[in-house]
């Protein structure tokens, strides 16, 4: 007698096991702090990552960040926050080919650009494009300003930049 019953809950607890293995639904169960802030008509954020130079000038740095969704709108607003890019900076046309990121911006992106030091200008540029692409899935970025390629002091801004 004693060994069916250990059978019987040997069988229950492999089949209680198997059951936890199931697949899973597509849903995602959401936190109470999301359901509160949904149910509040609160505005949910995406974590998002921000490259900026730091104090020196002398290598990137990593922030990340919370957005209102991952796009090229709350990028360049996170950009301009971050001090990258100043506030009269503005994208009139974005769009992504394969791993291709190509922004026309408007004269203030240039004019800002034209009066910096090589360090800062280079350094703010990688920090653009590197902030662009891995938010959004890219590995190359390319530019304008106004449909015109930007020429600063420094540099001839005429070939894909290159994100690793």
């Amino acid at each position: 007698m004693k060994k069916r019953w250990l059978v019987w809950i040997l069988l229950l607890t492999i089949a209680a096991a198997f059951a936890g293995c199931g697949k899973k639904s597509g849903m995602v169960k959401k936190t109470t702090e999301e359901k509160t802030a949904e149910q509040a008509g609160e505005k949910s954020f995406t974590a998002g990552y921000i490259y900026s130079p730091d104090e020196q000038a002398e290598r990137l740095e990593e922030y990340r960040v919370k957005l209102e969704g991952i796009n090229e709108k709350t990028l360049l607003s996170a950009l301009k926050e971050k001090g990258v890019l100043n506030k009269d900076i503005k994208i009139l046309s974005y769009e992504k080919k394969d791993q291709m990121i190509i922004i026309d911006f408007n004269e203030a992106f240039g004019s800002y650009f034209r009066v910096m030091g090589t360090a800062e200008e280079s350094l703010k540029m990688e920090a653009v494009a590197k902030t662009f692409c891995k938010n959004l899935g890219a590995s190359k970025f390319s530019f304008t300003v106004e449909g015109e390629i930007l020429e600063t002091g420094h540099q001839i801004y005429d070939q894909i930049i290159g994100v690793k």
